[in-house]
């Protein structure tokens, strides 16, 4: 069973058992060797990361610690976010700590946007934003309402990042994804009406047998999409053999061209914005930038320390509110997953077990 670890990266010879209140002490001399940003008032900001590991389906491309998504684990894993959040944030507000961006990760696209203001209060309440702070929610495509995107921005939001994989249907099908035409619509007239909000797009490209004709009309559907920017990922391989790299440069340098000729920037390697639009949080970590993380999974890198909160559902709702033991604890190999358990009601029994838990 997965357990938190603690690498310290500088000095070998301290204790691995330090806590997060020691981390944010060690961060300030890190801090002021980092150029996070050209904007020297932007070089000591964090990147605070809000997990959220639900997803309506899975893709083989997909993060493997992601789980399906109810109404109730839902709720109860924001309860225990917002512990994590309370337990952990004086600390940080006390060394000085100031998030330069803030992006809910995952299935942010299926919480109520209700929830992801009550979740980005306390993260500020937590790590308290820099001047020009950017907040991203990011999802896949058929996993947000796009009729809500004015909810969205009142409760936070100002950049939206939706991974669409890609426009062609011959290649979803390869890949798995499930949306549709309906929904590729969807997108494209909300680009049109967004207001006072960025809207990004992820595609992948250079796809099992995907030909430069098929992606020609994933490219051809973002024209007509009125977009911030759009970042191309390369499909995972696990070994590139020499005519595919061949290839994957070609493909490059038409993107490169294309891109250029619709009037968006190359601002890092393979993502492309308009003016000025390009996505501080990636900025961030392209350089990278101290960061905080809540939630199951999650990583935090503070003043040369690393560490990751429990991997596990059950363990990360357990033990949300106490950082020592959210750190120290392994949860029992006999700890049943929920994606595991058969039936409706195995999964209510187990809920309202892990539920009183949280009281105690």
């Amino acid at each position: 069973m997965t357990q938190t670890q603690k690498v310290p990266t500088g000095n070998t010879e301290e204790p691995e058992n330090k806590t997060r209140k020691r981390k944010a002490k060690a961060v300030t001399k890190a801090q002021k060797e980092k150029t996070a940003l050209s904007n020297p008032a932007e070089k000591s900001a964090v990147r605070v990361e809000i997990c959220l590991p639900f997803l309506r389906y899975k893709l083989p491309v997909n993060d493997r610690q992601a789980i399906l998504y109810t109404a109730e684990k839902s709720e109860l894993y924001t309860k225990a976010l917002l512990m994590e959040m309370e337990d952990v944030g004086s600390e940080f507000v006390d060394e000085g700590v100031r998030a330069g961006s803030i992006v809910f990760r995952g299935g942010a696209g299926l919480e109520d946007p209700k929830t992801l203001a009550k979740l980005l209060r306390e993260a500020r309440k937590a790590v308290p934003a820099a001047e020009n702070c950017e907040v991203s929610l990011e999802a896949n495509l058929g996993e947000i309402d796009f009729k809500r995107l004015e909810e969205y921005r009142r409760a936070g939001i100002r950049r939206f990042f939706i991974r669409a994989y890609s426009f062609s249907p011959a290649t979803c099908r390869r890949i798995g994804c499930l949306f549709d035409q309906k929904q590729i619509d969807e997108l494209t007239d909300a680009s049109l009406r967004v207001n006072k909000v960025d809207l990004a797009l992820g595609l992948y490209y250079m796809t099992p047998q995907e030909d430069r004709q098929d992606f020609r009309r994933t490219m051809e559907t973002m024209e007509y999409m009125k977009l911030s920017e759009l970042r191309l990922l390369r499909y995972p391989v696990k070994e590139e053999k020499p005519e595919e790299t061949a290839q994957r440069k070609l493909m490059d340098t038409f993107i490169r061209s294309y891109m250029s000729v619709l009037g968006f920037e190359e601002y890092q390697t393979m993502a492309f914005a308009k003016k000025d639009k390009g996505s501080r949080d990636y900025l961030l970590s392209s350089q990278n930038a101290e960061k905080v993380g809540f939630g199951m999974g999650a990583e935090t890198c503070l003043g040369g320390f690393h560490s990751h909160n429990l991997r596990n559902f059950e363990g990360y709702i357990r033990y949300a509110g106490d950082y020592e033991k959210l750190a120290q604890v392994h949860v029992p190999d006999d700890v049943v997953r929920l994606d595991d358990l058969a039936t409706p009601e195995e999964v209510r029994k187990l809920l309202e077990e892990l539920k009183e838990s949280l009281k105690q």
